[in-house]
């Protein structure tokens, strides 16, 4: 639902503005749509790290380690202006691993998918392991309430009533 929204409240505006750009600029519109085309672009490129992908993913700061240790110095060595490394919980949609750089001017970070630590590191770190308990939590949870919906036990029935 969240992704349908943002594709509306992006999409429509964007497609208004290229059309009427089409029509009002007459045979010179691919000039000031390849402006309007780029700006666009500039603008995601440097909202899409900070605005769009934390409401889809969640990013905490990477546990000290020999991975973060190691990042650290490769980043120095290369003088990029590294400013944070942290992991995302990638987990919860796939178990493939990947990582990825972005930031614009001095503002650098490295994003690490949890995967990657845990599948090719062999390291995990405390926030990891939370969210793996989290997920075996819900599902316990939705376990339960289907198995008490196919018995026909109402939810109430599972706590204990504090007159007895």
């Amino acid at each position: 639902m969240l992704s349908f929204l943002l594709q509306l409240v992006l999409g429509v505006p964007l497609l208004y503005g290229l059309l009427w750009i089409v029509y009002s600029t007459g045979e010179q519109f691919y000039v000031w749509a390849g402006v309007f085309l780029t700006v666009v672009v500039l603008l995601f490129v440097i909202l899409i790290p900070y605005v769009i992908m934390p409401l889809f993913n969640k990013f905490e700061p990477v546990e000290e380690n020999a991975v973060k240790a190691d990042i650290e110095a490769l980043a120095k060595e290369c003088a990029y202006p590294l400013s944070k490394v942290e992991v995302v919980d990638g987990s919860k949609r796939s178990s493939h691993s990947n990582a990825f750089q972005y930031g614009i001017g001095s503002i650098k970070k490295v994003v690490i998918f949890d995967t990657l630590l845990e599948q090719h590191l062999g390291l995990t770190d405390a926030a990891t392991e939370s969210r793996r308990q989290a997920r075996k939590d819900k599902k316990l949870a939705a376990q339960k309430e289907e198995s008490n919906k196919a018995q026909n036990i109402p939810e109430d029935s599972n706590k204990v009533n504090s007159s007895e």
